[in-house]
């Protein structure tokens, strides 16, 4: 029988949110994008309360997406050598450029140019023609860290501790940038009365602490109308002329590093490893608003529309009015392990210990229950038996209303669980009969699996943390295929037609390919206003 490319129909399961550290968020006038620790780029509305798509972007955390009108792209940086791009607004996955040799730290856009910097201590100025990035100029920049651009600036940062501006778009250096001393003393001196870590007769060691040879490290960057703001180590916020570059003001904000910073109108509003956000007016470099956070925010920026977005430690994002009120929270969301499909439900487990249970006629959430202490290392149907697995060597027997019916003690550490018509392998040397309830030793052969896997009508496929459900339309249709009495049950084989129903007219979220999966919502929109 011929498979065809549109027999093969696509059930996603996914939760909006990260499941690890969110690490970036870039509020553009569309939509905004958040990164994490785990590799993905979400994409949401630009009010945060709709998520439009997901990237599976990189392998690592993401540090950096910009938003490139000339071209109608996005580009995106992890902690790798590449830089992607995805082309709008279906963000398709267009290819991706070694940029370096050595980690990206950061990249910007300045008129029809894209400038990225990496640990291998080089700023590069790339063009873009048909696609692909060209390097046209480098400049190398000693324990470089970070650089912002504006204007006709690039001011680079150094570990060290130095400032450095080069003119654009030639790259040709032009100055260092040099704080006063006596001014950050009278900041720290200031700032022992509102923070107990920092000793008011101790301003000089504390300046000796925190600097480095050539002044004190700064890290993120940001601009008004008329001034360039820094923050550096320690809570130490510096402002500069936007114009002249010249220092204008040194102030403590916090008493632990800045993690991120952004600016909105005469507000600085900044994040800090003490778990705060603290809004300050710029005119009296006074704090007007302070909010404490229940985890350590690692990432922020502002909508157009003056909301504030977080993304925490832990994963959590939220969306803050003005006035620091929460108006959205996502929390963070656990990946999942494994799945599989019953005469009732679908069954996703997840790595917390817990499954939940999906309506397979609207794919929404109907039950969660908590079944194992640690990650679930597979579920499994056979016969109105449903087993799990558990990282903590427990095997649970359930009936089909998720009634436990028997606990057992598993004799190895699962890896690798697989599932084999009425065999488990737990092991590769320990498998568990589902019918007879008892463990076997020994592994599945090879010929067993081949023989039952040609059977099968629908795989699962896990992704980030999310799930995909195979289900191949046309093999399912074939009532009369060899062998298929053996492997389902007229409850399921009933199930599995309704999930082909359910995402041909109710499809939650459409994958667009191997990259990018786009709310079904989104796609609307976009092709109605074609």
């Amino acid at each position: 029988m011929s498979r065809k490319p549109f027999d093969i129909i696509d059930i996603i399961y996914h939760k909006s949110g990260h499941h690890k550290a969110v690490t970036l968020i870039r509020a553009f006038e569309n939509f905004i994008v958040t990164g994490g620790k785990d590799g993905r780029i979400i994409i949401w509305d630009s009010k945060l309360s709709k998520e439009i798509g997901y990237l599976f972007a990189h392998n690592s955390e993401v540090t950096d997406v910009l938003n490139d009108p000339n071209y109608n792209l996005i580009y995106s940086i992890a902690r790798e050598y590449n830089i992607k791009l995805w082309a709008l607004p279906r963000f398709h996955y267009k290819g991706e450029t070694k940029a370096h040799s050595a980690t990206l730290l950061g990249i910007k856009t300045w008129n029809e140019y894209l400038f990225s910097a990496s640990r291998d201590n080089y700023i590069k100025k790339w063009i873009l023609e048909d696609l692909t990035l060209k390097q046209i100029a480098k400049v190398s920049v000693e324990k470089l860290s970070d650089f912002i651009v504006f204007d006709n600036h690039l001011v680079t940062f150094s570990s060290d501790g130095l400032l450095s501006v080069y003119s654009l778009p030639s790259l040709e250096f032009e100055k260092y940038l040099k704080f006063d001393v006596s001014s950050v003393l009278r900041a720290i001196r200031k700032a022992s009365k509102n923070f107990q870590s920092i000793n008011r007769s101790d301003a000089y060691n504390i300046l000796l602490k925190s600097s480095r040879e050539n002044g004190i490290p700064a890290f993120k960057g940001g601009l008004t109308t008329d001034k360039l703001i820094l923050a550096h180590n320690f809570g130490l916020v510096t402002m500069w002329s936007r114009n002249k570059l010249k220092f204008k003001a040194a102030f403590y904000i916090h008493d632990e590093h800045i993690t991120d910073l952004a600016v909105f109108s005469n507000y600085l509003i900044t994040s800090s490893l003490n778990k705060t956000i603290v809004k300050t007016d710029l005119s009296f470099k006074t704090p007007s608003s302070y909010k404490k956070l229940s985890s350590r925010p690692l990432a922020l920026d502002v909508t157009p529309s003056g909301k504030i977005i977080v993304g925490l430690e832990n994963g959590v994002l939220l969306c803050l009015s003005k006035e620091f009120e929460v108006l959205l929270e996502y929390k963070n969301v656990s990946a999942v392990t494994c799945c599989c499909i019953t005469p009732v439900n679908i069954i996703v487990a997840l790595v917390n210990g817990k499954i939940k249970l999906i309506n397979p006629e609207t794919l929404s959430e109907s039950r969660t229950h908590n079944i194992h202490k640690r990650r679930i290392e597979g579920i499994f149907y056979h016969k109105n038996k449903i087993v799990s697995i558990g990282s903590e060597k427990l095997l649970k027997i359930f009936d089909l209303r998720f009634n436990e019916i028997k606990t057992i003690p598993v004799p190895a550490i699962p890896k690798n669980v697989e599932g084999v018509g009425r065999y488990i392998a737990i092991t590769k040397n320990l498998a568990f009969d589902i019918e007879k309830e008892e463990f076997i030793k020994g592994e599945i052969s090879k010929q067993t699996k081949k023989n039952y896997n040609e059977k099968l009508v629908h795989h699962y496929n896990y992704i980030r943390g999310d799930c995909i459900i195979k289900i191949d339309a046309s093999k399912l249709n074939y009532v009369e295929t060899k062998g298929r009495d053996a492997i389902y049950d007229e409850g399921t084989l009933t199930l599995l037609k309704k999930l082909v129903k359910t995402n041909t007219k109710k499809r939650l979220f459409t994958k667009m390919s191997s990259h990018t999966i786009l709310s079904s919502e989104y796609l609307e929109t976009i092709e109605t206003t074609k």
